[in-house]
């Protein structure tokens, strides 16, 4: 007997659209019969978004992803569109740092939180010569025998000093999340390092180690040359799957229809409450929500699940594209994929891109396209501002760094609500906790940027694990009918 199962899938972005492309290949191959219901309250893809005007392609969400592991290269191909992946520009692979008003380079072969090449480093102008010297002590520093869970700023601290801190690591991680580096976990966003101290005894040591091995040989400073995009910008790869999904059949998109409740029912079975119905029975569930629409939509069932998610707290951002003519701008300040600005100068902007500079196909060769970044946990009222006022701020940010002067041709602004988890003390503990509670509740899945990573790479990762997950429990409960 080959009985049709039937799965709902909360959430649209790029973790649930992946999970529904692989559940319904995975039943293509297995010679299952499925059917699925994906419902998403707003637009597919989340925070997925290119836009198109005229000869400019803009994104408005994240511009590129990380080919550390192989995750969107082998998505990429099993969607045939790998011939569609496109490099950063050889040409300007560096990043910058705001010193004050001037923007300085980040030092060949710094990685994330620490040098991996002691001469480029001890030449840099982002540190005094004194704390050059203390984060090279690193390397004959003892790695700490107390296990207690550090946050980012006390681990970097310790190991290279509280200057190193400030001015290099605090804008880096702390952008990355848009975040507080003294309540990040280290051992949460930064568990490659912590390892490396666990195992190495330090960190400047495994990165040289590493090196000589041959790994990592050509990387400078953020491994410029792992990181990709798509011609067509990032959203392609969100249209792709909606497209494939469309064509292999079985699935069915519940667009503006907010989840609000899960129902347990008879026989194993569960209902979804929604802003326009009570849906059918499901066999299985996948929720690939933000953390606080995961502890929403499951108070009603488990309050200690519930509980768990709520403490998961997401930030806000926004993002400001500008283009301008790139004769309004000194070519000197454009060399590079853009920069960072340390929370010790007491400005609004967290970063700016230079998205132009960074791929090809974005815009025309005389036009340039920057993208300023506001918010995160520190300032997410900015967000309430107006459109005219974050244009403003964002053009006198751009003037005090980049000594910009001129208006810009055209801007558009995108906010982004509870869209970056945080990754606080204690955060991995709370996943364990939400993990451990599941198993109560039988085939009821989650995934999302909220559980183990914030990159696009480990949201399709663990994506494929769910639908993996579902494929199985639903094998499972194919057996025990049978029988």
């Amino acid at each position: 007997m080959n009985e049709l199962k039937r799965v709902a899938i909360v959430g649209g972005g790029i973790s649930g659209l992946t999970a529904a492309f692989k559940l319904l290949k995975e039943a293509k191959n297995s010679d299952s019969k499925i059917q699925i219901d994906l419902f998403e309250e707003k637009e597919l893809g989340g925070v997925f978004k290119t836009v198109e005007d005229g000869e400019f392609r803009l994104e408005c969400g994240p511009d590129s992803f990380f080919t550390k592991t192989n995750e969107i290269l082998e998505l990429s191909k099993e969607l045939e569109i790998s011939s569609s992946i496109i490099p950063t520009n050889e040409k300007k692979r560096k990043s910058l740092v705001a010193k004050g008003d001037q923007l300085i380079p980040l030092p060949e072969g710094f990685v994330m939180i620490a040098p991996s090449k002691e001469e480029a480093f001890m030449q840099t102008e982002l540190l005094s010569e004194n704390g050059k010297k203390r984060a090279m002590l690193e390397k004959e520093l003892a790695p700490r025998e107390n296990i207690t869970e550090e946050s980012v700023a006390q681990f970097v601290e310790r190991r290279f000093g509280p200057e190193m801190l400030a001015k290099i690591v605090q804008p880096m991680v702390g952008g990355i999340y848009t975040g507080d580096v003294k309540e990040l976990s280290a051992e949460a966003c930064l568990p490659e390092f912590v390892e490396m101290e666990r195992t190495k005894g330090s960190i400047i040591k495994a990165l040289l180690q590493r090196q000589q091995a041959g790994v990592d040989a050509d990387a400078k400073g953020a491994r410029y040359s792992a990181f990709y995009s798509f011609e067509k910008g990032m959203y392609y790869l969100i249209d792709t799957l909606r497209q494939q999904i469309n064509e292999m059949g079985g699935l069915t998109f519940k667009l503006n229809e907010r989840v609000s409740s899960i129902i347990k029912l008879d026989q194993g079975k569960w209902g979804l409450e929604t802003s326009k119905s009570q849906s059918t029975a499901y066999d299985a569930l996948i929720l690939a929500l933000p953390a606080a629409s995961l502890a929403r939509i499951t108070a009603s069932l488990d309050g200690v699940l519930s509980e768990n998610a709520s403490q998961i707290y997401c930030a806000s951002s926004c993002v400001v594209n500008l283009i301008f003519n790139k004769s309004d701008i000194d070519e000197n300040m454009l060399d590079g994929f853009g920069f960072v600005v340390p929370e010790e100068n007491n400005r609004p902007l967290i970063a700016c891109s230079y998205l132009s500079e960074k791929y090809k196909h974005r815009s025309p060769e005389q036009k340039v396209i920057l993208r300023a970044f506001f918010g995160g946990v520190k300032n997410e009222a900015i967000l309430q501002e107006s459109d005219a006022k974050l244009t403003e701020l964002a053009l006198q940010e751009l003037d005090f760094y980049m000594k910009i002067k001129a208006k810009p041709l055209y801007t558009s602004i995108s906010r982004w609500q509870e869209s970056m988890p945080q990754y606080t003390i204690g955060h991995q503990g709370r996943i364990r906790a939400i993990t451990k509670r599941l198993e109560d509740f039988p085939g009821i899945f989650i995934t999302g940027n909220f559980i183990s990573g914030v990159g696009i790479p480990k949201c399709v990762q663990m994506a494929t694990e769910a639908a993996q997950k579902v494929a199985q429990f639903l094998q499972v409960q194919k057996a025990a009918q049978v029988n």
